[in-house]
């Protein structure tokens, strides 16, 4: 929106902040890593990393995360600002969302504890057939959640696929008549 409006130069300069706290966090981070011992054990417990050397890199991906939040951020102020747009009903489609997601990996974690000893998991079938069963189910918990909410994105979604795909009725004109040739 900001580029067919013309304003090119606010989300340039967005992403380059963005851009710089993401370097500056990173630094930071790894600093952090390497001078307390007891965050970066936490971390690294909270992640399940604990039995991984090196993993003062994981304060790179956590810095270009927030990075990426802040810079969200910044456009959605920004937009607010050019647009006066007020997003009206985002909290109830945000808590929707974000209940979907809970539910999704929930229910995929959930899915790979339970069936880990129906698949070799030493074999690339076995672990992709592992991954698909728990993605699959995941999936469709969250659209189940969804579908119950009925999240009107989801039913915009399905609305654009039945329309693309299946055939809808075409309002057709009379066909003129001889005389009026």
């Amino acid at each position: 929106a900001f580029y067919a409006a013309g304003h090119t130069v606010f989300p340039l300069a967005m992403n380059a902040i963005a851009a710089v706290l993401s370097v500056g966090a990173g630094w930071g981070l790894v600093q952090v890593f390497a001078s307390n011992q007891a965050f970066r054990l936490a971390i690294d417990s909270a992640l399940r990393v604990s039995d991984i050397p090196q993993t003062s890199v994981l304060a790179l991906a956590l810095a270009f995360s927030a990075g990426s939040v802040v810079n969200a951020f910044f456009l959605w102020i920004g937009f607010i600002l050019f647009f006066g747009a007020h997003f009206r009903g985002w909290l109830r489609s945000l808590v929707e969302h974000t209940a979907a997601a809970v539910l999704l990996g929930a229910v995929s974690y959930g899915v790979l504890r339970l069936t880990d000893q129906w698949f070799d998991l030493s074999l690339f079938w076995g672990v992709l057939g592992h991954g698909a069963l728990a993605a699959i189910a995941g999936f469709t918990a969250a659209f189940l959640l969804l579908w119950r909410l009925k999240n009107g994105e989801l039913f915009d979604i399905i609305d654009t696929f039945h329309r693309r795909f299946w055939r809808t009725p075409v309002v057709a004109s009379e066909p003129a008549s001889p005389s009026e040739g």
